[in-house]
Formats: structure tokens, sequence, C-alpha cells
């Protein structure tokens, strides 16, 4: 990450704004160190946060916790592993970019790029795809209910599905199969 980004920053950037003239090569080693300064403390950072969510985290069986409380609880950690990200990234950008860019501009590319890489690890999460994929996708489709919670419980109570944990599953293997056809 850190050659394309600090690369072409020092190559493209710095030359018409500062007058420097840095050949590819130097770049791409300030682009590898930028890196592995960013990769380093942002691994260190993830590593810390795994750390404390599989310490402090719930140690519950999935067989043994609600559905909706499984939900809380993973929504809960991929909020906080998001701001992690957010700050891990942004602070890393910003003590790279703001000596090299200035205060303003330095903040600004840490901002944004905190911000985008706290969003992609919201969104790579379990919860970020149960948002994107259960709540907007399927319904846009046209293959599930607005209301997921809503109609998964009302199946539920009607008996075509059944619990296990946290999972609902179909009750008789006819209906799944009828519906895995259909595709």
């Amino acid at each position: 990450m850190g050659v394309p980004s600090f690369g072409i920053l020092n190559y493209y950037m710095l030359e018409p704004e500062f007058g420097v003239a840095l050949d590819p090569v130097h770049s791409a080693v300030d682009g590898i160190l930028a890196g592995l300064f960013v990769g380093g403390i942002s691994g260190l950072v993830f590593g810390i946060g795994n750390f404390l969510v599989a310490i402090f985290g719930e140690g519950n069986d999935s067989h043994e916790i609600d559905s909706w409380d499984f939900l809380k609880i993973d929504r809960a950690v991929a909020l906080v592993r998001a701001a992690g990200a957010f700050l891990a990234f942004g602070i890393t950008y910003g003590a790279v970019s703001i000596p090299v860019l200035g205060v303003l501009p330095g903040a600004a590319l840490a901002l944004v790029n905190g911000f985008c890489i706290g969003v992609v690890r919201l969104a790579i999460s379990p919860w970020g795809n149960w948002i994107l994929f259960t709540r907007l996708w399927l319904p846009l489709t046209g293959r599930m209910a607005w209301r997921p919670r809503k109609f998964l419980e009302h199946a539920y109570e009607r008996q075509v599905l059944r619990r296990t944990g946290a999972v609902f599953q179909f009750r008789h293997s006819r209906l799944q199969d009828h519906l895995a056809d259909r595709g």
C-alpha cells in the first residue's frame, strides 16, 4: 500500500509543488518505508484490538445465545474495530503526510484515508455484511422482506423455521430443496 500511495505522492506531487525532482527508485524506496511504517503501526493497533476483543469479548457459544443478541454483540465489535481502523490509519497517515504536505492538506488526507479504511473495515465485518446483504441487497432485489427480523420471527412462529442457537434453519427439507432450486 505504501509504494503506490506514498511513491506516487512523492513522484507526482512533490516535484511540481515544491520543485523537488525525485527519481522513481527514490520514490519507491520512500513508499516502501512509509508502507512499512503505516503497516506496522496499523498491524499493532489491529492486533491489540483483536486481542482485547478475544479477552473481553463474549465467550458464548453460538448455540447458547439468541440470534438478535448475537447480532448486537457483533455490531458492537464491528463498530469498535472500525473506529480502531479509522484511528490507526488516520494517525499513521497523519504522521507521514503532515510533515510532507503541511498541516491542513496532511490532516485532510489522514481523515479521508482513515474514514475510508474504517468504512471498509465495517463493510467486511459480519455485521457489515448483514447490513449490506440482508438489509439492503436482498430486499432491493425482491429476495427478502424489508424487515428480516420480523419475517424470520413470523416464520419461526409458523414453524417454517426452527432455531438452533443463533441460527435459523428450515424445518422441512423439501421446502429448502424447493427454494434452493429456484436459485
